[in-house]
């Protein structure tokens, strides 16, 4: 009898927890490999911050963007794997926030990882340095039986080195963790960092602060620190003059045309005069340990052959999961603007059924021909190269494809009722949505909400 294939999955946040579920759920082998010490990827706050504050040239690298009051923008109905909800029933409490703090989503994966028994199979401490084909096996994805395919190299926290082959990988590092900051000509004389090394508002007290990108983070940010600092200038590309609609504290601009000296200068020559330069400008994907021969493997049909970022796309990737032509390479996340833990889920399942033989993908030819119209569509909508992975209102109908792939009925009703409500809300008060009467009637979520057990027990935020 042959052995039960054995996969790599590499992170034990949110996606790397749902795959390797899936993966045993096949009744294959997993070793999750993990560079710290606990579950939850990005949801494993820390307090620290690096020494490059913008996170480029940095000797101390911090994994998670976490600051201390973050809460979810989405309901914790959303918030949640599709089988396992965000409530007593599942992994969370019931008095939990309808929009929880980010430690109530850890305790959710740290007990997720707990009730399918995921701990025995995570290596925590090691970091991925190489992940490489063997030279010594070529290429056939006609033959599924083939093993110990990928050679994984990885680096524990006290130094050790060790080689491990698998079957299968699946990269599920996440990709809010290395710094995107875009050049902005000039210099400028005070402090910069970017929004990863953000964890509370008091360094900015009595400051001017310029917070530059119009994100989630951005808005969150800007409001919060508008309670101490003197002056909070917020810009973004999106916001164009006359601008009518401006947050308590907080003044909007456009994008700087340049820094002088002391701040930001604008299109019309106005200077603001500046302390504080922040940038929540977003992350860029990285995979640092895809390197030699990964991109150096047997051509298929003279197909390419390299995974590679350009500008934050990743391909060439089938469905944004597989490589056609190195399909036991497989990365769960991609896709972003997306409701997170359940996408992970149905991207776990699809990839996993591909791996044991019950999904049966096309060849590397179609698949190929797959993501050229795919780029075709999105070239033709003059969608930029780095919002390739971008999917918004689109998520529900690319889930949806996934599971029909496999046979799994497509997602519920309420779903993308209350994805909507969610939206609407934070469209209409962007700064109190979160704690605003929840009344989406017509789109209950499977969660159950409790009031607060005596009056206090809220959260600080």
């Amino acid at each position: 009898m042959q052995s039960p294939k054995r996969i790599a999955v590499i992170g034990a946040g949110a996606a790397g927890l749902a795959t390797a579920r899936e993966i045993l759920r096949h009744g294959m082998q997993v070793v999750v490999l993990e560079q710290s010490q606990g579950v939850g990827g990005t949801w494993l706050y820390e307090p620290d911050t690096e020494d490059d504050l913008m996170g480029v040239d940095t000797s101390r690298h911090v994994h998670s963007s976490l600051y201390d009051s973050l809460r979810t923008n989405l309901p914790r109905d959303l918030m949640a794997f599709l089988d396992y909800s965000f409530d007593s029933k599942g992994g969370g409490d019931d008095y939990d926030l309808r929009y929880p703090h980010h430690s109530s989503v850890l305790t959710y994966l740290e007990r997720f990882a707990a009730e399918f028994d995921l701990l025995p199979h995570i290596a925590f401490g090691q970091s991925v340095t190489s992940i490489k084909r063997r030279n010594d096996l070529a290429l056939d994805v006609k033959t599924p039986e083939l093993s110990g395919c990928w050679s994984v190299t990885t680096l524990s926290a006290s130094g050790e080195v060790r080689q491990e082959d698998f079957d299968a990988v699946a990269v599920c590092n996440g990709h809010y963790s290395k710094t995107r900051v875009p050049v902005i000509e000039g210099q400028f004389e005070g402090m910069t960092l970017h929004s990863h090394n953000y964890r509370n508002p008091e360094f900015c007290r009595d400051k001017t602060v310029v917070v530059l990108g119009a994100g989630a983070s951005g808005s969150d940010i800007s409001r919060e620190i508008a309670q101490v600092a003197k002056r909070v200038v917020w810009c973004a590309q999106s916001f164009t003059l006359p601008i009518t609609k401006t947050p308590a504290g907080v003044e909007l601009h456009p994008w700087p045309k340049h820094f002088h000296g002391q701040g930001p200068v604008f299109d019309d020559d106005q200077l603001i005069d500046a302390d504080i330069v922040m940038y929540c400008t977003g992350y860029e994907y990285q995979f640092p340990f895809l390197g030699g021969d990964v991109n150096e493997i047997n051509n298929v049909d003279k197909a390419p052959t390299e995974v590679v970022v350009d500008d934050n796309w990743v391909h060439p990737l089938y469905m944004d999961i597989v490589s056609p032509t190195q399909p036991t390479l497989g990365f769960i996340g991609l896709p972003f603007l997306v409701i997170p833990f359940p996408l992970f889920q149905i991207q776990a399942e699809w990839f996993a059924k591909s791996l044991c033989g019950e999904l049966v993908l096309p060849s590397p030819t179609l698949m190929l021909q797959s993501i050229d119209a795919k780029i075709d569509e999105l070239t033709a909508s003059d969608v930029k190269k780095r919002h390739f992975h971008r999917l918004a209102e689109k998520q529900t109908d690319y889930i949806n494809l996934l599971a029909s792939h496999y046979g799994r009925a497509p997602l519920p009703s309420w779903f993308g009722k209350l994805a909507l409500y969610a939206q609407q809300s934070r469209m209409i008060d962007s700064e109190h949505f979160r704690d605003l009467p929840f009344e989406a009637k017509d789109c209950p979520g499977p969660t159950t909400v409790k009031l607060p057990k005596r009056r206090g027990q809220e959260r600080a935020i």
